[in-house]
């Protein structure tokens, strides 16, 4: 078609397209300069909540994200945040991210 107006189409499905991977999400509890700080809290999150891994943001300086968990959804996570943030003065700060974003 050339110019203003309708027209019909056909749409022919050439290939079906993969699944997406599934939204992941995390709870951040603290970004630390110092590795060793980061590692302090990384094993008390880890004792409490089970899974929690450290993630480096490089930059001026690498920056050691704690993140804790791997829910499949954003309220799931925002519950452990919740949790987190209650059970614990120093960690009131404590937030959702999505995993594929870090």
């Amino acid at each position: 078609m050339i110019g203003p107006g309708t027209a019909q189409v056909r749409i022919e499905i050439v290939k079906i397209p993969e699944l997406a991977e599934k939204e992941v999400y995390a709870v951040q509890v603290g970004a630390y300069r110092d590795r060793g700080n980061a590692e302090r809290v990384l094993a008390e999150m880890s004792a409490k909540y089970g899974s929690a891994k450290l993630v480096p943001r490089q930059g001026t300086g690498t920056i050691w994200r704690v993140l804790v968990g791997a829910e499949t959804s954003p309220q799931a996570a925002e519950e452990l945040a919740r949790k987190i943030r209650q059970e614990g003065n120093e960690k009131s700060s404590a937030f959702v991210v999505r995993l594929d974003s870090v």
